[in-house]
């Protein structure tokens, strides 16, 4: 399982997103903001930037998480309270995971991509919620995978989002990315994502394989681990074997 080695000189960004914060760093230089839009330009983004949500199968709030800003970001511009354009530094960032050109998030172009060119996908399948027992059904939308972190010789197919300190241990925390590799068979030691039924109940988390059908986390000290339920019998059933963990808006912060 790697953490992407493959990370920039610039604080360990990624390849990618360090080269989309270039121009951001020499915009600062010439001018302290970015300007204001117009009304009707505001309407235009936004009402460009719901299609692609639309698209891509995304909240806002997801969205704007998976480029590295804080969950409100998007929320902020679309409901108004941003008034500004987005950065020249953000939009590269934001048309990645909402698979468009940038230049359509500018507004100086009118279609969201000039080409056909194909981007290596993945199924976004929400959030992980060890001791989170619902009969909810987990979101399920496609996102681009970042070009930094494809690994050679392997397929990427799903990712999911770790929402707490119970895989600390492996270096795993909280808000980080979990990029599983299609068709892979799990072995001793590996991370993998479960889903759990508890007769009408599921619980999704990521635990690490000690031996044929045993799992365990590895929490962080001081970490509380989530009940067990008291009754029924668990099925569980592997989803996949996490081979990348990433963070990218920790590593952008």
């Amino acid at each position: 399982m790697s953490s992407n080695k493959n990370d920039g000189p610039d604080r360990g960004l990624p390849p990618d997103i360090e080269a989309a914060q270039t121009p951001q760093k020499k915009a600062r230089k010439t001018r302290a903001s970015m300007p204001v839009l117009s009304s009707e330009q505001l309407a235009e983004l936004q009402r460009r930037i719901r299609e692609r949500l639309d698209y891509v199968g995304l909240t806002a709030a997801a969205a704007a998480e998976m480029a590295g800003f804080n969950h409100t970001f998007l929320n902020d511009l679309l409901g108004g309270k941003r008034k500004k354009s987005l950065s020249q530094g953000a939009v590269p960032r934001i048309a990645l995971v909402l698979r468009c050109d940038a230049e359509y998030l500018m507004l100086t172009q009118p279609t969201p991509k000039r080409d056909a060119e194909k981007t290596p996908e993945a199924k976004y399948r929400g959030v992980l919620k060890p001791g989170g027992w619902d009969e909810k059904i987990q979101m399920d939308a496609v996102i681009p995978i970042i070009p930094s972190i494809v690994i050679p010789g392997i397929v990427l197919n799903a990712v999911y989002r770790q929402t707490d300190e119970t895989l600390a241990g492996e270096g795993i925390h909280a808000g980080e990315f979990l990029y599983t590799e299609k068709g892979a068979k799990s072995a001793d030691g590996d991370v993998v994502i479960l889903k759990r039924k508890n007769g009408a109940l599921l619980e999704f988390s990521a635990r690490v394989r000690v031996a044929p059908g045993r799992y365990e986390f590895r929490p962080a000290p001081g970490c509380k681990l989530p009940p067990e339920p008291r009754s029924g019998k668990i099925e569980t059933t592997e989803l996949g074997v996490v081979r990348i963990h990433q963070n990218i808006r920790k590593k952008i912060a």
